[in-house]
Order: C-alpha cells, then structure tokens, then sequence
C-alpha cells in the first residue's frame, strides 16, 4: 500500500469497477472507468490480479487463467483474437485480389480453402518470402500456436508441409502439429540440410 500510495484511488476505482461489473466481456481498453487510463491497469495487473482475488466472488474469477498473459480472461474480459496469417499462393485462388491475409483463428478453422498443398512455416519471413505454387497456401508465423490449426478438420484431408528451424524449438512445434495432424511432413529439417 505505501508504495502505491500515489495511486491508491485508481486502484480503488478498478476494484470497484470488477465488483459492479464482473464478467464484462469487454476488452481492456473498452473499460471507462472514471480516473483510470487503461494503461494503468495494464501496468498494474500483478498487484490487481492480488487484488481482485480477494475482492471478487469465486464465480467471477476464472481460476484455469493464471499469470499476466491471463489477466483478461480470469476476469471476464475479451482477449484479443488470435490470428493466422496466410499467403494464397495460386494467384488464381486469390480473394478478391488478395492474398496475403490475416484473419481470426476461430474464422480460419471454418474456411475450407480450395490448395490442395498447406505449407506452414514457423517464421514470418519465410512465409513471406515463400514462392507462387500452383494449387497451395502458405499458414505462418506462427511458431507455438501451430496449436490453433488443430481445430481446423478441414485441413485433415490437405497435404501438410512444415518448415521450421533446425533446433529444438522447431523439432517441437513440428511434434505438436503432428498430433493434430500425423500425415504431416517437413521440409527443409534434415541431415542433410544440416
């Protein structure tokens, strides 16, 4: 308390807020709370997070989300939404002129892309400079989060390609998508290319 003595107010203010609002499902920085920036609430999430613990009902305290990365959905708010980004790389199969998009992971799972061939890199770069190939696509940058596609069943019946790093890292997260998707195969990851 001595060390935020300067902001013992706005700290009041966002405990009071949580308790006539729990479970706004709003974002962050939707919140209008009177006094209180939502920079400041992003800044102070550790000692929040203590907190509101104390202050809020069980029932509006999600308990599976823990650390800063959980704040928003511990206490009902919106997370950002996470998003895959992929390039079309038959010009013919191109969106309305696009195709280099970013979209939801939650709408990507619901699309049913005609490529036959999904290619998906680890890195960005790579996905960017990725070449045009008749009847394929290119998912990337996504690293770890490879876990999203899992609930994608229309890629269950595409050709997979991952290309990763050469470390462990990349070894990992080419495990990971073969649980969602065994056939898969990499590109790039072998003795030889070492």
């Amino acid at each position: 308390m001595l060390q935020q003595a300067g902001h013992w107010q706005q700290i009041l203010q966002v405990l009071r807020y949580f308790q006539q609002h729990p479970n706004s499902g709003l974002y962050l920085r939707q919140l209008d709370i009177a006094g209180v920036d939502t920079k400041f609430i992003e800044l102070h999430r550790g000692l929040l997070s203590e907190m509101l613990d104390i202050v809020l009902p069980e029932d509006a305290v999600n308990s599976d989300a823990t650390g800063v990365k959980g704040f928003n959905r511990r206490y009902g708010l919106k997370d950002e939404p996470a998003l895959i980004r992929f390039r079309l790389l038959d010009a013919r199969q191109s969106l309305h002129g696009m195709s280099d998009l970013s979209v939801p992971a939650d709408q990507f799972a619901e699309l049913n892309l005609p490529a036959s061939t999904i290619f998906i890199t680890e890195n960005k770069i790579n996905g960017l400079a990725f070449p045009q190939m008749a009847d394929a696509l290119v998912i990337f940058g996504l690293g770890y989060g490879v876990e999203r596609l899992k609930e994608c069943d229309w890629l269950k019946n595409k050709k997979i390609i991952y290309w990763g790093d050469i470390d462990t890292h990349g070894f990992c997260i080419l495990n990971q998508l073969r649980k969602a998707f065994p056939r898969a195969s990499s590109l790039l990851m072998d003795k030889h290319t070492l």
